[in-house]
Order: C-alpha cells, then sequence, then structure tokens
C-alpha cells in the first residue's frame, strides 16, 4: 500500500488555530468480483445495477444521453450503449459505474455487439442504414457497413466471424463479415424485424419479427435460409437465447408475457405470464434464469426460474420504458474520500465538508469522522463541526461508505495552538499599522493610519518560546517569502512562519524570525517588511494596540 502527499491548506480558530496536512489514505483494496445484471431505459438517463439471482436494487449509474440498446464487453469491464437521442455510443466503466467516452455514431443509433474478443462493436444507425465499426482501443469509427433498410436488432456469432443485422425497414437480415466489413449475405424475414440472437453454435439465428403478430424466423447461417417461422405473442420486443442454447425467450410487450421457444423443435410453449409491457431480457450466465424488465415509468421485473418456466422474483425496476440489459461480471472500486477542512474564526471549532469525496462503483451512502481527540465516531449526513478542548496535533479521518459497503477514507491532520492575544501591528517610528491585502498575495506595509478589527493580527503560542502571527482577514500567516520580505500568505505554520518577541522599552517590541534569524524591519514605511535586520533599531520596534472596534495609534 502507498500513500501520497495530496496538498496542504489551513484554518484557522480563535482560542485556537489549525495547521492542516492532508493525506491519502491508503485505497482501499479491491472489491472481489460481482455478478450485476444492468438495466438501461429508453426515456430515463439513468443505469440500473440489480443483483441477478435476486433482482433486487444493488445502486444507480447516470448517463450523459438516453439509452436505445446495450452490450457488456466480454470481460466486464465496460459496456457499450447506443444512443438514438444523443446520435452516439458512451462507453461506460463498469468499475467506477462513469461514461469514460462518447462516439459519435449518427441520429438512429440503435442495436449493438461487441466482438467476442472485445476489440471491435459495431453500431447499427437506422437514419444511414449502417453499420458503424468502433475500435475498442481507440474508441474511434474506424469503417461503416452498408446493409438493409433501417437496421436494428444486431448479434455476433461466437466465433466473431459474423455479425447479423435485423433491418426493420427492410424486413431482411444482412450477414457482415466481419474480416471484411462487407455483407456476404441477405435473408428476407419476417414483417418489421427488430432483433436478432444466435445460437452458442452459430449454427441457427433467431429473428424477432415485431408486426402486431409476433413470430421468430429461424435462420440457418450455413445456408443462409429460412428453415421455420415461430408464432410468439402479441408485438414482441426483445430475445435471449440460453447459454446451452436449448431455448430462446421472447418478451411479448401486448400480452404481458414471455414465450419460450424450444430450439430443437422450434415450438413455443405456454406463455409466461410476467408484469405489464415487458420489453428487456436477457438470460443470467448460469442459464438458471431469465431476467424480464417490464415496461412503463415504474418499470418492474421478472424473474423466470428456468426449470419451472415461472416467475419466482417480482421487483421493483427503478429505470423507465427499459430498452435492454446484459449481464457483467464486475469489480466494483471503493469511494475516494476526500474533505475540506475549515474553522471557525469566533468559536474555534474545526468544520468538516466531504464534498471532495467521489464515488466508485455504487453511489456513497454516508460519511464517518473521528475528530481524532478520543472523542466517539460519528456519522455525517451532510457535513459537521467539531471543537478541539486542548492544544496538540490530531488526526482527523473522513470514511465514506457507499451502498454496497465499500469504503475508503481521507486524512487530515490538524495542529491546535493557543491563541494569546489578537491586536493591530503597529510600527514605533512612523506609528503606521501593519496591514495586508485581502489576497494576502502583497507583501506586508506599515503604512495604514486606521484599521479596522479585520484587518488585525492574531498572536498564536507556538510552544519553546515561539509564535506565529496570523491575518484575520486572511487566515494566512506572517511567513518569509524568497527574498525575505513578510507576506501574510503563509498556509501553514511552517518553519518560515516561526518568530519570536524581544521585548523592549515602553512596551514596544521587536519580532525575530527564527528562519532567518533577522530581525522583522519597517524599512521606513515606504517598502514591504522584510526579515534581514541583524540589530534593533528605530524601525525594527512595534507596538501592539488593543480596541475591538476601529484601530487608531494607541500605544499600550
Amino acid at each position: 500500500m502507498r500513500k501520497s502527499l495530496l496538498g496542504l491548506l489551513t484554518a484557522a480558530a480563535v482560542g485556537a488555530t489549525t495547521a492542516i496536512a492532508m493525506v491519502s489514505s491508503p485505497a482501499a483494496a479491491a472489491s472481489t468480483t460481482r455478478q450485476v445484471v444492468y438495466v438501461v431505459g429508453s426515456d430515463d438517463t439513468l443505469i440500473g445495477m440489480f443483483d441477478p439471482n435476486t433482482l433486487q436494487y444493488v445502486t444507480l449509474g447516470v448517463l450523459d444521453a438516453k439509452p436505445t440498446a446495450m452490450v457488456a464487453a466480454p470481460d466486464g469491464g465496460r459496456l457499450y450503449m447506443s444512443s438514438r437521442s444523443g446520435a452516439s455510443m458512451a462507453v461506460f466503466d463498469t468499475a467506477t459505474s462513469t461514461v469514460v467516452a462518447t462516439v459519435p455514431i449518427g441520429a438512429g443509433a440503435a442495436g449493438i455487439v461487441v466482438t467476442p474478443d472485445g476489440r471491435r462493436v459495431y453500431v447499427a444507425d437506422g437514419a444511414t442504414n449502417q453499420v458503424k465499426v468502433v475500435d475498442t482501443a481507440t474508441n474511434a469509427v474506424t469503417a461503416s457497413v452498408r446493409v438493409g433498410s433501417a437496421p436494428d436488432g444486431l448479434a455476433v456469432s461466437a466465433d466473431g466471424r459474423r455479425v447479423f443485422v435485423a433491418d426493420s425497414g427492410s424486413n431482411d437480415l444482412s450477414v457482415i463479415d466481419t474480416a471484411t466489413n462487407t455483407v456476404a449475405a441477405t435473408v428476407a424475414v419476417g414483417s418489421a424485424p427488430h432483433a436478432v440472437a444466435v445460437t452458442p453454435d452459430g449454427r441457427r439465428a433467431y429473428v424477432l419479427n415485431s408486426a402486431s403478430t409476433g413470430s421468430v424466423s429461424v435462420v440457418d447461417t450455413a445456408t443462409n435460409a429460412v428453415t421455420a417461422t415461430v408464432p410468439v405473442g402479441g408485438r414482441p420486443f426483445g430475445i435471449a437465447i440460453a447459454p446451452d442454447g436449448a431455448h430462446a425467450y421472447v418478451t411479448n410487450t401486448a400480452d404481458n408475457t414471455v414465450s419460450v421457444i424450444a430450439t430443437a423443435t422450434n415450438t413455443a410453449g405456454p406463455a409466461i405470464p410476467v408484469g405489464p409491457s415487458p420489453q428487456a431480457i436477457g438470460v443470467a450466465p448460469d442459464g438458471k434464469h431469465v431476467a424480464v424488465f417490464n415496461g412503463g415509468e415504474l418499470s418492474t421485473g421478472s424473474l423466470i426460474d428456468v426449470t419451472t418456466n415461472r416467475v419466482t422474483v417480482n421487483a421493483e425496476g427503478l429505470v423507465w420504458n427499459p430498452a435492454a440489459l446484459a449481464f457483467a461480471t464486475v469489480q466494483p472500486a471503493p469511494p475516494t474520500a476526500g474533505f475540506t477542512l475549515t474553522s471557525s474564526s469566533d468559536y474555534g471549532s474545526v468544520h468538516v465538508d466531504p464534498k471532495d469525496s467521489k464515488h466508485g462503483f455504487a453511489w456513497i451512502d454516508h460519511h464517518t469522522v473521528d475528530w481524532g481527540d478520543g472523542s466517539p465516531v460519528g456519522t455525517l449526513a451532510s457535513n459537521g463541526s467539531h471543537t478541539y478542548k486542548s492544544a496538540g496535533t490530531y488526526t482527523i479521518t473522513v470514511t465514506a461508505v457507499d451502498e454496497i459497503g465499500e469504503t475508503n477514507s481521507a486524512t487530515k491532520q490538524v495542529s491546535v495552538y493557543p491563541r494569546t492575544k489578537t491586536f493591530g501591528l503597529l510600527s514605533r517610528s512612523n506609528l503606521r499599522y501593519v496591514a495586508t491585502d485581502a489576497a494576502g498575495t502583497g507583501p506586508l506595509v506599515a503604512n495604514r493610519a486606521a484599521i479596522d478589527y479585520p484587518d488585525a493580527f492574531d498572536q498564536l503560542d507556538l510552544g519553546n518560546g515561539e509564535i506565529a502571527l496570523r491575518s484575520r482577514i486572511t487566515q494566512r500567516y506572517f511567513a518569509i517569502d524568497a527574498t525575505n520580505r513578510l507576506v501574510a500568505s503563509g498556509a501553514t505554520v511552517a518553519d518560515a512562519a516561526h518568530f519570536r518577541i524581544v521585548q523592549g522599552t515602553d512596551g514596544a517590541f521587536s519580532l525575530l524570525a527564527v528562519a532567518t534569524n533577522r530581525y522583522v524591519s519597517g524599512n521606513d514605511g515606504t517598502g514591504p517588511l522584510t526579515a534581514d535586520r541583524t540589530e534593533i533599531g528605530p524601525w525594527e520596534q512595534f507596538y501592539a494596540t488593543f480596541m475591538l472596534n476601529r484601530l487608531r495609534p494607541q500605544r499600550t
């Protein structure tokens, strides 16, 4: 495991100041793989993730456009989704549940398949009567294949040598030779072919004809001829074939059923009642269940036991009008914890906001925070505050917990110093105040006739006779820059921000910079303060003035 220094931040408080160093925690170990069924809806930009054995909700992802069809890469690391509304193909990383690339396709983006080696994706574009070929290494279209009219659903043979295209406008099936990306054959099928599936042995293609009286055309892929036509239910939508090739399953949106075709005889048995308007369908990789997601705004899921052909689970689907589903074996990434840390200048409390945390595979459910001082670990609904009771260095740990229980932590070290006083810093020689600009980027100059309370400085006890001075307006520390000038821009109490007080006469004092072992000088009130004097003269002496409202020259 490794740690990386991410940055340095500061915060300040009356009675205490906090110098904060943020260090990332070791990344959480990668999760074990898990099976997920993904569901997308044609009227939704959400992608639902469910347990394939129970259809219970796992988490959600967000897409850039409404998807039309979806396929999982062979290794489960990517999903590829066509989008007619987005005229594109999205590349979705399953580990982090994010869209990592978008590939322009065309206004008719429809059916989509990935080759068994994962190197190419074929996407139908019904607007141009083409199938676009995408190189998955570069996410670029490398070829376009002209097919029949209004190509829709696609399927690929197990050996990757052929892609089958359901041409819904010309009522035929185009067969693409993937070695040359040309159409090797065209087969007339039924009315309005919408989807196609290929048996695992590649010998037959089952083409779903989506006319009101639905049917499935069985195509012998060796002869490119229709050998059977199987009647199914009304307005069929999706088709899937079992891993052993023994059955094909068809959703019938008009009948609220699933037809089961025995591929040995090409006959359909009794239809299985499911939810209303079933659309997306898929068979689990182990072949034990068929997952069906039913249509409508409040979709539902139905899980069919293939041994009994009965629905064993009905579940909430969450996505509108589910258009496609895909099974994938994924390795979920844990969340990445991150937070900002600020403090109250009035009450000395530090404030944590975990807004910098990012989800991994699943959405973040909540955060916990350990303040590092022995107080109970708390749960953050959004953000939280804490007050330290004594000076010291503490480690704040914020842990992000996602919806599946994966965690990741981030830490920041907090040094708490007592504030001993707040005062205006007045140059003894010209009775002008030292002030800083609001940005804190400019040098400090002793040229202000009067200052407001926010322009004053906090004195912090660092121990060992050393102090730090913090600008109240910038909440930054006096520090010496590369040219020995003083600027109120120090993010932390670094070495360049350490000083010692040398008491003089009549209440005056001098500041000795620990880093340079030189005294701070007002430089006639015309130039920046510098820490470069070896002796104390008139311009190396200052007064501290104490007034709660407007501060004018007054020695104390």
